[in-house]
């Protein structure tokens, strides 16, 4: 078959198209889905999902030490994303839905999954990836992301005593070393 700019334009189109569906295909994966152990105040039940599956993936625990879920870091950050000018807010949830996305997620790793429906060895090579990326955007969303998820784990009392922390001290203690009024 000879090639002339009409049967090049044709195949261009047609791959283009290809590209196209494939790449709505991928956008469109569904996040593997969780409950929610209480009401939410500011994420969905897809939002909450991504976030356990950030969180798990940040803070998988240890010995002696909780996972992620046993201290509810998504419902924590929830909370916390709450207390935020709602347009704060806004933008960390689209920081989530960037983080999920499968076609962001093959544009920049290669994996064809979400990141909810990704392993935990994938989901921890795609938060590398977000921390250490070429582009502000991706490493301020992943300081976002990462910053609320690690404030709202280690601040769990279940945490304290694996860093030496032995707590805040009683409220209207004085500190050692020092006077009252001084």
């Amino acid at each position: 078959m000879p090639f002339n700019r009409r049967t090049i334009l044709k195949f261009g189109l047609g791959g283009a198209a290809v590209l196209t569906v494939g790449g709505v295909g991928l956008g469109l994966r569904g996040t593997a889905m969780r409950a929610a152990p209480q009401a939410l105040r500011v994420l969905s039940t897809r939002q909450y999902s991504i976030l356990a599956a950030i969180a798990e993936t940040l803070c998988p625990g240890g010995p002696g030490l909780p996972d992620a879920n046993e201290v509810q870091v998504a419902v924590k950050v929830d909370g916390v994303l709450d207390t935020l000018h709602p347009g704060d807010a806004k933008e960390f949830v689209q920081a989530l839905a960037l983080m999920e996305n499968a076609l962001v997620g093959l544009a920049f790793q290669g994996r064809f999954s979400t990141f909810s429906g990704s392993s935990p060895a994938v989901r921890t090579a795609a938060l590398e990836g977000w921390r250490t990326s070429g582009l502000a955007l991706r490493r301020t969303a992943f300081t976002a992301v990462s910053g609320l998820c690690m404030g709202a784990y280690w601040s769990d009392p279940s945490t304290y005593a694996h860093v030496g922390y032995p707590g805040p001290p009683p409220l209207g203690a004085a500190a050692p070393g020092r006077k009252r009024g001084g």
